[in-house]
């Protein structure tokens, strides 16, 4: 298609929008086709008709987010449903056109490959983005990855986003030390909410290295609708990024954390002596 395409300038193509019995391969060079040719490629999603994909690799899913970017008629997917999935995966691309300044996704199956796709969809416009909220939506390492390069973006980070709440997710340390990576290069990040994962004491000990660089004034780790299991050590840690009197600029900030909810995160004896000893500082 993309040699045709290239030999005959004029042509346009019509795709269908049923994909499901595409392998990887296939929806990696479909991906680059409409990138490539992103003027002179439609698919018949006439009537609200849904893009229909296979399971596929979250790195394809991803490259795919970015070429439906530029078309218009794309307006829902779904995935057919995986091995170890409830249901099907259906990512509502047309709520994310209405504004370039907000990324909310509420009670939705994404998974790990809804969250790939809607993270390259949204690449273009990244660095508008000041709310990215994906409550409760099945997200796990894999997913919490592609966003954390989404918003860290070399030439695009996110720079003007206030709010992250990735409340009620399935993500873990793995996920949570690539995001804290991200922290240096949000500079306008006020909240961080992270409650009702599977953070433990390494992903906490990854968040604490990088609070002390980042401006966010309200970490939510945990409520009474459940917590995190990071237990002492990982409080210990979050404790000492607390400590202002650390000896370098970036820690004797204007804007410092203001808000620290640790509630179900098995704080423990140790933990509270820690928060104790260095909130004070």
């Amino acid at each position: 298609l993309d040699r045709m395409l290239l030999r005959f300038p004029s042509l346009t193509l019509s795709l269908d929008a049923d994909w499901k019995r595409a392998d990887d391969a296939t929806l990696a060079q479909l991906a680059k086709v409409l990138m490539k040719h992103r003027d002179r490629c439609k698919f018949r999603t006439v009537g609200g008709q849904t893009l229909q994909l296979p399971v596929a690799t979250v790195t394809t899913l991803n490259s795919l987010g970015e070429s439906f970017s530029g078309h218009h008629e794309v307006d829902k997917v779904v995935f057919e449903k995986g091995p170890k999935d409830a249901e099907a995966c259906r990512v509502a691309l047309g709520q994310l056109r209405l504004t370039s300044q907000e990324m909310i996704f509420n009670r939705q199956n994404l998974g790990d490959m809804g969250c790939s796709l809607a993270c390259g969809f949204v690449r273009p416009w990244g660095s508008r983005l000041q709310i990215a909220r994906l409550v409760e939506c099945g997200v796990g390492d894999l997913g919490i990855s592609f966003l954390a390069r989404l918003l860290a973006h070399a030439r695009q980070p996110a720079v003007n986003l206030k709010e992250l709440n990735l409340s009620a997710n399935k993500f873990g340390d793995r996920g949570m030390a690539e995001l804290a990576d991200a922290l240096p290069m949000l500079d306008s990040l006020e909240k961080l909410l992270l409650e009702r994962n599977k953070i433990g004491p390494m992903g906490a000990q990854a968040l604490a290295s990088r609070l002390s660089r980042s401006n966010v004034r309200e970490l939510v780790l945990g409520t009474h609708l459940g917590g995190n299991p990071i237990g002492p050590v990982g409080v210990q840690a979050l404790a000492r990024g607390l400590n202002d009197a650390l000896p370098r600029a970036a820690a004797n900030r204007e804007t410092r954390l203001e808000a620290l909810a640790l509630e179900d995160c098995q704080v423990g004896e140790e933990g509270a002596k820690a928060l104790a000893e260095h909130l004070s500082r």
